[in-house]
């Protein structure tokens, strides 16, 4: 009986303790999606996604790497889908790094316990998988370069 006494202070103790979390949450994922709402659920991979692709499209960065692929096939040169891989692994390794190294702010594990943020595991995943597509058609490329034919004259003595 006495146990049974404790319980509801200790509900009441547990829930004051926790509450103060929940508007940091919110701060949160207003900061980092601002037209995210808890009742739209957690994001996926896919939504995440979505999302990072349509940030990056707005920013400078995003339209050179759209500029140098449609430059890969516009002039077919090994150096410029070289430059593209280059630049697709660089905002691969700079998006990975956002996400996986240790952040001092807290922000991104908070995110995703709130449900507004997912690991960017797709993103990066198709921006390396453009990358090494790149370096392979640049590479395909050098191997058919055709060679000059060899001169049949004999050298002069």
């Amino acid at each position: 009986m006495l146990r049974m006494r404790r319980l509801p202070g200790l509900v009441s103790v547990t829930a004051a303790a926790v509450a103060p979390a929940f508007p940091a949450f919110a701060e949160v994922c207003d900061k980092v999606r601002p037209a995210w709402a808890p009742s739209d659920g957690a994001v996926g991979q896919l939504g995440e996604t979505l999302f990072l692709s349509t940030a990056l499209v707005s920013t400078p960065v995003g339209w050179a790497l759209a500029c140098l692929l449609a430059a890969s096939f516009y002039f077919r040169r090994a150096w410029i889908e070289l430059l593209g891989a280059a630049a697709f692994l660089l905002v691969a390794l700079a998006v990975a790094a956002e996400w996986w190294l240790d952040d001092p702010t807290g922000i991104n594990p908070a995110a995703l316990a709130e449900g507004c943020r997912a690991a960017p595991v797709l993103p990066v995943a198709l921006l390396s998988l453009l990358c090494l597509w790149m370096l392979g058609r640049a590479l395909s490329r050098r191997r058919r370069r055709p060679r000059a034919p060899a001169s049949r004259v004999p050298p002069a003595e």
